[in-house]
This record gives C-alpha cells, structure tokens and sequence, in this order.
C-alpha cells in the first residue's frame, strides 16, 4: 500500500472503498448532476473534471445529505495514465509516523480492518446513488481499502 506521506501538510490513514475507474465513469456520467460534461451514453474516458464535478456535486447537497456522500480521491497504478480507481473515505485518523502505521499493519483486529460501520456505510451510499438517480451497485463493485495521504476532511 502507499504511505509515503512526505511534503503533505495534514497526513492522514484513510480507510474507504474503492471503485475501479470504469465503474466510477459510470457513477459520474450516469449520476444526474455529476458529470455535466459528458452525456451519459458517451463511449469516450471519462471527462477530465469527473473528480472535481463530483466533490462540487457533493458540496451542493444539503448538509444532511452531503454528510452521508463520501470524499472520494483519485488512485493510479502508473502515475503516467489516468486513475485507475477511485477510494471513497469512509474515516481516518491523522498520520503520525512510520511507527503509527507498522503497529496497525499488524493489529489483527485494528483500523486498517474492514467492520460491520463500513459496510453499513457503504450499503446506505449505494442506496443514496440509486435514490439520487444513478446507476444501481452491488457491494461487490466496491473493494475496502486503505492509504495515507492528505487529510480528506
């Protein structure tokens, strides 16, 4: 996993669900008000702006509502092509030292460890997708993830 958290100013673990770029397209492309620069049925990549789009989208909602649309980040696997997946945070905790993290890599039971918040979180945002008028999910489309990086709150 990637931890290099050298020249971030508010470093963070973050614990969350990643969604592979294609299915995240289809999210801000079918999602009404998410992608407005490309239509729906558009074959292309996605457009450039999708991540940006989608934390607009999320900072419009109603308070309510926007507490319960996780931040998402952009994830690569080769810095020199588009994002090749996209996390949605689900929480964190602030990045303190090499030594923090060693000792949750071997906490068997600690916060790197998917738990039963995260997937009742991630069963209600799918619902929320659907009810907002976007494309319908299963939770096996997500994959639960960590990575630390900037703080997303």
């Amino acid at each position: 996993m990637d931890y290099d958290t050298n020249g971030i100013e508010h470093p963070a673990i973050i614990c969350g669900y990643v969604l592979v770029a294609a299915d995240f397209a289809r999210l801000a492309r079918e999602t009404p008000g998410i992608c407005k620069g490309m239509p729906p049925e558009s074959p292309g990549p996605l457009c450039s702006s999708a991540l940006g789009d989608y934390d607009f989208w999320r900072r419009c909602m109603p308070r309510d509502v926007q507490m319960q649309i996780p931040k998402v980040r952009d994830k690569y696997d080769d810095k020199n092509a588009p994002a090749s997946h996209y996390l949605f945070a689900i929480r964190h905790l602030p990045y303190k030292s090499k030594k923090q993290l060693q000792s949750l890599l071997y906490d068997s039971e600690g916060f790197l460890k998917e738990i039963e918040d995260d997937r009742t979180h991630l069963r209600r945002w799918i619902k929320m997708i659907k009810s907002l008028g976007g494309p319908t999910f299963e939770e096996e489309s997500f994959t639960f993830e960590w990575t630390a990086g900037p703080n997303p709150w």
